[in-house]
Parts: structure tokens; sequence; C-alpha cells
């Protein structure tokens, strides 16, 4: 979850391991830059994170990183400025679902 003054407020353990994300790093002052850049690196689409860092709409995509294993990355818009980004891996996503 990214806060109105773009902070990161939490980052979950599935999707730190999942963005490569030291666990002992602390988000306190991690910005949604600092996020999105993590994001970049490992699932490479700049149309959607360049979309994901100035809108306030909501986005969704397909996204592969560089093996070519496929994640649903999602950004939604929340009350009061808050946004939040989900990366699913697709296998999991056919899980939810099924």
């Amino acid at each position: 979850m990214i806060g109105p003054d773009g902070l990161v407020l939490l980052c979950n353990r599935a999707c730190r391991e999942l963005l490569g994300i030291d666990p002992s790093r602390a988000f306190a002052e991690t910005g949604a830059d600092d996020l999105l850049r993590v994001c970049r690196a490992r699932f490479p689409d700049a149309g959607f994170w360049n979309a994901a860092a100035i809108g306030r709409q909501p986005l969704a995509a397909r996204l592969f990183d560089s093996a070519g294993a496929p994640v649903l990355a999602r950004r939604e818009p929340l009350p009061q400025g808050f946004s939040m980004l989900c990366l699913t891996p697709e296998q999991r996503a056919e899980q939810l679902t099924a």
C-alpha cells in the first residue's frame, strides 16, 4: 500500500519475495518511486510502470520477468489518495479464481 505522501506503507512477504527485496529492509522511508524502480527491473514494461507512477486510474496488465514467467499486475486507487499495487504470479491467480 502506498500512502498519499508517496511512501510505501505496507509490502507483504509474498511481494518482497517476488521482487527480491531484502526482508530486513525497512520501508519506513521507502517511496513509491523506489518500489516502482524495483518492479520495473523485475518485470520490465515501461508503459505499465510509467502509468502506475503518474495516474490515479485503475491499471491492470500481464507482465513477464526475464525468464518469461508471467505476473498479473494491478494498481488500484483507494480513498484519500492511497493506492494498492498487487502483483500475483499467474499460476497463483489461476488458483484464486478456480
